[in-house]
């Protein structure tokens, strides 16, 4: 299977004014100028907004939760900061190397039935707020995007790095989107970029495309735990009552810029401990097997985020028909290239009897990364 993206292809046009300031503030036209006119095609003192067109993709928002279809209604974090040839090139304390009012940048994703214009609104507290790019072209910008919006972020010279703690049950999603150069040499983002774009019918075209673009990726590795009962344990009342990832980071790191590798997630190695896995209410699971909602594939645990890494250590908690409770110890088995961020790898817990538990991966939703079964898992 293919690996789901949120598609935002943005109009984020500028303003090219023939003005001698190279700052990159917002300039609110005076008198104040329609938004979603297109007068600044022909009119160069005329400011420019930013619009997006329909964001879509399946998001885990939760640990115990169905995929949500799309971003509607959602906040994300978005910056424009200056690149010189893709590279980043930027410090917080020069004004010139970050659009003003795109320094993580609040954005509410709109509805594609209510918002016709725009489904990408920024906005400043309550109020809605319309951004523009700097008055003139002596730079180049690139658009990076993240998602769930945090504050505070880390910014230095190096580049941004915001914290997500606890992430079991966070879907962090993440993209970068860098101007394709004209055949003339005109590099972008910036004012000049963007006119010729609109101008040259290569605007939001299928055929040539110059509108910046974010398709956000998954950044964290899915695993999606089902449970099933086999052998003797098909025919005794047993549940899966816990289900715990042992010895990992709760916390990780996400580069939304960097002059190194934007994007890279990196574990907190402070955080090291346990991730457990909870019933949609929060509260311990108890998940029978073989009960009525299991279609064969296995009764639907719930699903975790995690840091991507080579393995997994679990504790599952199996209660009997006794009410006795048995603790087992497994583990996924290690894979050369790693449990890759944006794929979701379905675990299947099997239930041999009340001493043999078993697990086998595979891999459903974004990313297919093949079949992993392994004897190895098998405990009892």
């Amino acid at each position: 299977m293919k690996l789901k993206y949120i598609i935002l292809s943005f109009a984020a046009i500028a303003l090219l004014a023939g003005c001698s300031k190279s700052r990159t503030e917002v300039q609110q036209p005076d008198p104040a100028v329609d938004p979603d006119s297109d007068a600044w095609v022909n009119d160069e003192s005329l400011p420019v907004p930013v619009n997006f067109s329909a964001p879509q993709i399946g998001v885990v928002s939760k640990a115990y939760a169905e995929e949500v279809t799309d971003l509607a209604g959602l906040q994300v974090g978005v910056y424009g900061l200056r690149t010189v040839d893709g590279v980043l090139s930027w410090s917080p304390d020069v004004p010139d190397s970050y659009i003003t009012d795109l320094l993580n940048r609040v954005a509410v994703v709109g509805s594609p039935s209510a918002d016709e214009k725009s489904y990408l609104t920024f906005k400043t507290g309550e109020y809605d707020l319309t951004v523009y790019y700097p008055m003139v072209s002596t730079y180049t910008y690139s658009f990076y995007g993240y998602y769930p919006r945090r504050t505070p972020v880390e910014e230095t010279e190096d580049g941004c790095i915001v914290t997500y703690e606890n992430i079991g049950g966070i879907d962090i999603l993440w993209d970068e989107d860098h101007a394709q150069a004209f055949q003339d040499g005109v590099k972008g983002f910036n004012a000049a970029y963007i006119r010729k774009a609109k101008s040259g019918g290569v605007w939001n075209n299928e055929a040539m495309n110059f509108t910046p673009n974010f398709s956000f990726r998954h950044m964290l590795t899915g695993l999606r735990f089902y449970a099933q009962s086999e052998g003797e344990a098909e025919y005794e009342d047993v549940s899966v009552t816990g289900l715990r990832l042992v010895d990992v980071p709760t916390s990780v790191q996400l580069a939304i810029a960097s002059t190194t590798e934007s994007g890279a997630i990196t574990p907190v190695e402070e955080s090291i401990g346990r991730i457990p896995l909870t019933s949609a209410d929060g509260s311990g699971l108890n998940v029978k097997p073989n009960n009525t909602e299991n279609d064969g594939n296995g009764a639907l645990l719930g699903t975790l985020m995690v840091c991507p890494d080579e393995s997994y250590k679990i504790e599952v908690d199996v209660r009997l028909g006794n009410g006795s409770t048995t603790t087992f110890n497994i583990e996924t088995p290690v894979k050369a290239d790693g449990y890759v961020g944006g794929s979701m790898y379905r675990l299947l817990i099997k239930i041999k009897s009340p001493v043999e538990v078993e697990i086998s991966v595979d891999v459903e939703e974004w990313d297919d990364g093949g079949i992993v079964d392994d004897p190895s898992l098998e405990i009892g």
